[in-house]
C-alpha cells in the first residue's frame, strides 16, 4: 500500500474509527435496527442491511481518501448503487409493514419467543416466528458482498467496482425477501379478517 502522507493517513484512520464508533453505538444502543424503529420490536433485516452498508462504505471511503489526498472525497458508482439497493429494500419493507392491518399486539406476537434467542434469530425469522429461507439467503448474500467489497479495496487500494451481475443478484435476493414478506403480511391480514368474521357470527 502506497502511503502519500502519514499525517493524512493517521487523520483518516482516526475519522474512520470515530465514524465506525458512532454507527456501531447507534446500531447497538438505540432501537434504530428494530422494526419501525420501535423499542421492544424485533430486529428488521432491511434496517440491518442499510446499517451495515452505512458502516462499511463511508468508513472505507475515508481511508481511500487518505491514499489519494489530492483527489476529492467521493463515492464511486458501486458505492452509490449498493447504498441505493439497501435503501430501496428498506423503504419497500417499511411500506409493507405500514400497510399491515393487524393490531400492534399481533405484529409482534412472536417477540417473546425471539427474545429467548438472539438478534440473529430475529433477522432470519418472519413475522409469524417461522424460519425464513429467503431472509437467510438475503443475509448471507449481504455478508458475502460486504466481504468482497472489503477484500477488493485491500487488493486494489481503491474503491472496488462490481460487475452488473452482482447488482442483479442482490436485486433478486432482495426482491425475494420483500415478496415473501409481503405474502406473509397478506396472509396475516386474511387470517385477521377471517377471525373477525367468525367472532361476529
Amino acid at each position: 500500500m502506497t502511503i502519500q502522507d502519514p499525517i493524512i493517513l493517521g487523520i483518516s484512520i482516526a475519522l474512520a474509527a470515530i465514524f465506525f464508533s458512532i454507527v456501531l453505538f447507534t446500531g447497538f444502543r438505540t432501537s434504530i435496527l428494530r422494526e419501525s424503529g420501535k423499542k421492544g420490536a424485533p430486529c428488521s433485516l432491511a434496517r440491518f442491511q442499510i446499517w451495515l452498508w452505512t458502516l462499511i462504505i463511508p468508513g472505507i471511503a475515508i481511508i481511500n481518501w487518505a491514499l489519494r489526498p489530492n483527489d476529492p472525497f467521493t463515492l464511486n458508482e458501486t458505492c452509490l448503487i449498493l447504498l441505493g439497493i439497501s435503501v430501496g429494500i428498506g423503504v419497500t419493507s417499511k411500506v409493507i409493514v405500514s400497510s399491515k392491518k393487524a393490531s400492534k399486539s399481533n405484529i409482534y406476537a412472536f417477540k417473546d419467543d425471539l427474545q429467548k434467542g438472539s438478534w440473529y434469530n430475529e433477522l432470519i425469522m418472519d413475522e409469524n416466528g417461522d424460519f425464513s429461507m429467503s431472509r437467510l439467503q438475503n443475509l448471507i448474500f449481504t455478508f458475502v458482498f460486504i466481504a468482497v467489497f472489503i477484500i477488493g479495496f485491500i487488493h486494489q487500494e481503491k474503491l472496488p467496482n462490481f460487475e452488473y451481475q452482482a447488482y442483479v443478484l442482490m436485486g433478486i435476493s432482495g426482491g425475494t425477501y420483500l415478496t415473501t414478506k409481503g405474502i406473509n403480511r397478506k396472509r396475516e391480514d386474511s387470517i385477521q379478517e377471517t377471525n373477525k368474521q367468525v367472532d361476529t357470527n
